[in-house]
């Protein structure tokens, strides 16, 4: 399959004399909503960039966002038009097609025995009681995507308990019911219509942020709990944010019995993402998603500086960190107003450019050359994907390189452009 790839990749193929490239754009205040023509000429001899066509590097598994229990029910109270509206503007072909949806989970009984409210007898009878409650709050939500769109990628993140070091612990009873609380979520979930691909241990294992067990437990609790539980139940496991720290990933990953079980590495955006790569990889697992920190500071340059980082640097997917809320803040993609009027943030566009035009499955493709500020992708369909950014208040001329030509547009003023090239009009067949 990877020669096949590699084979269309490194196609040259000169076709028609005036290839068509579709060019879209958003600015830092919107949407442009428009197409433009992009000129085409013969190769320049002295391109800003030039897209390594022969050079591809991972594969892509797509951008998506996160779901809170608090947003899922708001969007449940949406009048349904709305909220068809709204899935559209996430899912729709016409509108961002996202690919990855993490649902933020409060396991609330789980975190009242933790902290040491209650024993684990009444902690057991609060899971089973709470936990129909905490996973049905996503269904209504979910099912109307997954009927408006068909499959994407669904992962479970439970949210840590309270950040006192008292209560992190690994002991047998801790394990068997966190273990428990997880498995009966994503049975709910099963049960009620909603597929679920995979699941976190916890949401930090970044020693500096205090997690819930230390490495050494959480092979246990993967190995001997939490990964036969999920076997049963066909659901793989992601390991939650780790850190740049050797011994996170070593010391889990290592361990033959625990690694059978883990699909995939998550990571917040602010940490080392070429380290826990190439660790992934020399273990054999190809998902590493990053995702956004809901502390850093938001924009669009300033999110898109942290994808581009990302991507380059080996991850395969990327979430942002919030879907919605009544008000502007900066983690969310949307804005619902009492009425049940949608307002798109900033980092909804730039979203939007990504996931809309690189699929799931697309292969990112090595570029060079002085301008850097740009990604490329194959998607499967063989068409080439190139998002560029011009941070600067006039717009900028750039020329690069592609096979046999040369794109030649202007990005307009602080924006972000997609230029779509497909795969049978001259530059790829």
């Amino acid at each position: 399959m990877r020669l096949f790839l590699f084979i269309l990749l490194s196609a040259l193929v000169a076709g028609c004399d005036s290839p068509e490239v579709t060019h879209t754009w958003s600015t830092l205040y919107g949407d442009s909503g428009r197409k433009a023509a992009v000129r085409v000429s013969e190769r320049s001899s002295d391109p800003d960039c030039e897209v390594v066509m022969s050079e591809y590097c991972q594969q892509i598994d797509g951008f998506g966002y996160t779901l809170t229990s608090r947003e899922a029910n708001m969007l449940a109270h949406m009048p349904i038009e709305d909220q068809h509206r709204l899935i559209y503007a996430l899912h729709g072909e016409g509108g961002a097609g996202g690919e990855i949806i993490q649902l933020a989970v409060k396991a609330s009984g789980y975190e009242r025995y933790m902290e040491g409210d209650i024993d684990s007898k009444t902690a057991a009878r609060s899971i089973y009681s709470s936990v129909a409650n905490d996973s049905l709050s996503f269904v209504p939500y979910l099912r109307n995507v997954l009927d408006f769109t068909g499959d994407k990628l669904i992962w479970t993140m439970p949210m840590r308990p309270s950040s006192d070091m008292v209560v992190y612990r690994g002991d047998r009873e801790s394990m068997s019911l966190y273990a428990d609380y997880l498995y009966l979520f994503l049975r709910n979930m099963l049960d009620a219509g909603v597929r679920v691909d995979m699941t976190s241990p916890q949401s930090d294992l970044d020693l500096m942020r205090q997690p819930l067990v230390d490495e050494r437990s959480v092979t246990r609790f993967v190995s001997r709990y939490l990964g036969p539980a999920m076997k049963d139940i066909d659901v793989r496991v992601c390991l939650g944010s780790v850190s740049s720290v050797s011994y996170d990933i070593d010391e889990i990953l290592s361990d033959d019995d625990a690694r059978r079980y883990i699909s995939s590495v998550s990571f917040c955006d602010t940490v080392n993402c070429r380290w826990i790569a190439d660790k992934c990889y020399g273990y054999g697992i190809g998902k590493i998603i990053a995702v956004q920190d809901r502390t850093a500071e938001k924009g669009s340059f300033k999110t898109w500086d942290r994808i581009r980082r990302m991507i380059r640097d080996g991850a395969t997917g990327y979430v942002f960190s919030g879907l919605c809320d009544t008000t502007d803040i900066p983690s969310t993609l949307v804005v619902i107003d009492p009425d049940g009027r949608v307002d798109y943030n900033s980092d909804y566009f730039l979203f939007r450019q990504l996931s809309r035009n690189v699929t799931s499955g697309a292969l990112r493709i090595r570029t060079r050359g002085r301008f850097s500020d740009l990604l490329a992708f194959m998607n499967r369909d063989n068409s080439v994907v190139i998002v560029a950014v011009n941070r600067s208040k006039s717009p900028k001329p750039l020329v690069v390189n592609v096979n046999d030509y040369s794109l030649r547009p202007t990005l307009p003023a602080e924006s972000v452009s997609t230029f779509v090239i497909k795969g049978d009009n001259g530059f790829i067949k």
